[in-house]
C-alpha cells in the first residue's frame, strides 16, 4: 500500500482560486473550480509506500487537455513530463527522453512511483477527486487531502 499526501504553497496562474474570506457554499464551490483549466501550482509531495519514501518538490503547469509537471530534489530536476491526449514525454535526469500514451504508467514503469496524475489536477485546484480522506478549512476549501492505494 503507498500513501500520497499533497502540500501547496502557491496557486497562480491565468485561472486563480479567489480568496474566499466567508465560509463558501461547498456545492457551488467545487462547481467553480471545475471551470478552471489553466493554472500553475508549485509545492512539495510526499510518497511512503514498502519500497520508498519520497519528498520532491512539484511545479505543475496546467492548459486546456495537457500539462506539465517537473519534480525537482535539492534543486535538481529528478523528472519532467510533458502530457497531451495520448502522447506523453518523459525526461529523466540524465537527459534520457521517454514515450508513452499514459503519463501515470510511464512514471511508474520509470521510477516506481504511483503518481495519481489524473487526479492531481483537480487536487492542485482544490478538488478531493479520488482521495481517500480530506479535511476542509473554516471557509469549506480543501486544507489536505490523503490518497491510499
Amino acid at each position: 500500500m503507498s500513501f500520497f499526501a499533497v502540500s501547496l504553497s502557491l496557486l497562480s496562474g491565468c485561472a486563480q482560486q479567489p480568496t474566499i474570506t466567508h465560509k463558501a457554499d461547498w456545492t457551488l464551490h467545487q462547481a467553480q473550480l471545475q471551470q478552471l483549466t489553466t493554472y500553475h501550482a508549485q509545492g512539495v509531495f510526499g510518497y511512503i509506500s514498502p519500497q520508498q519514501r519520497v519528498t520532491l518538490t512539484f511545479n505543475w503547469q496546467n492548459q486546456p487537455g495537457d500539462y506539465q509537471l517537473i519534480l525537482t530534489k535539492m534543486y535538481k530536476t529528478i523528472l519532467k513530463l510533458d502530457a497531451r491526449p495520448h502522447a506523453v514525454t518523459l525526461t529523466d535526469p540524465d537527459g534520457k527522453i521517454y514515450h508513452g500514451s499514459d503519463a501515470a504508467q510511464l512514471v511508474q514503469q520509470l521510477t516506481g512511483i504511483n503518481l495519481p496524475l489524473q487526479q492531481m489536477r483537480d487536487w492542485l485546484i482544490g478538488l478531493p477527486t479520488g482521495a481517500n480522506h480530506y479535511l476542509l478549512n473554516k471557509n469549506n476549501q480543501v486544507a489536505f487531502l490523503t490518497k491510499k492505494n
